[in-house]
């Protein structure tokens, strides 16, 4: 039996970490290499919601087959 069948998997927004880095905006400073990690922040944050959607269209996927082989 496969872990998504168990009901084991689990999205990845899901373990996306809850604590992010200030932004250079919140912090009011705009050190050296701040602007970078505020990117890399956001572009994690838009590849954990993207690896969701994939996995939520995976599982759509894998229903409809179910569904047809029945």
């Amino acid at each position: 039996m496969k872990a998504w069948e168990k009901g084991e998997d689990q999205p990845f927004a899901a373990r996306r970490p809850e604590k992010l880095e200030p932004l250079a905006s919140e912090q009011g400073s705009q050190g050296p290499g701040q602007l970078l990690r505020e990117q890399n922040v956001l572009l994690r944050q838009e590849n954990a919601d993207h690896q969701n959607k994939i996995h939520e269209l995976q599982g759509q996927v894998r229903n409809l087959n179910i569904e047809n082989y029945c």
